[in-house]
């Protein structure tokens, strides 16, 4: 496996696992906000939420209950995983092959 592969392996890995996880953090990050600022959260509405003088309480809103997309994104995210995994177990086989490694010749 050449160094260009490795590279390009583990961004679409990082971006694999960002993208399943983003509603999650999204989800984590507008609970810390709104505790640090002393306002109240949940999924039963929009409250207001001064912060630095503007109401943030929408925003924090939106952002809690995009939890609900990592249903989806949690799922595609895992078959993207394992698309991911036989892509890097091809690469790594097919670089051993090159390489005349008698145990990988003897998988093909």
């Amino acid at each position: 496996m050449s160094c260009g592969e490795r590279k390009g392996l583990l961004v679409a890995l990082a971006l694999i696992l960002l993208f399943a996880i983003l509603p999650i953090l999204s989800v984590l990050a507008s609970i810390a906000i709104a505790d640090a600022a002393g306002c109240r959260l949940d999924e039963g509405g929009i409250y207001p939420c001064p912060i630095f003088g503007s109401d943030w309480g929408a925003t924090l809103g939106t952002m809690f209950v995009l939890g609900w997309l990592a249903f989806l994104t949690l799922p595609i995210g895992a078959l993207a995983l394992a698309a991911w995994l036989v892509a890097a177990l091809t690469l790594w086989v097919r670089g051993r092959s090159k390489r005349g490694d008698g145990r990988a010749a003897a998988l093909d």
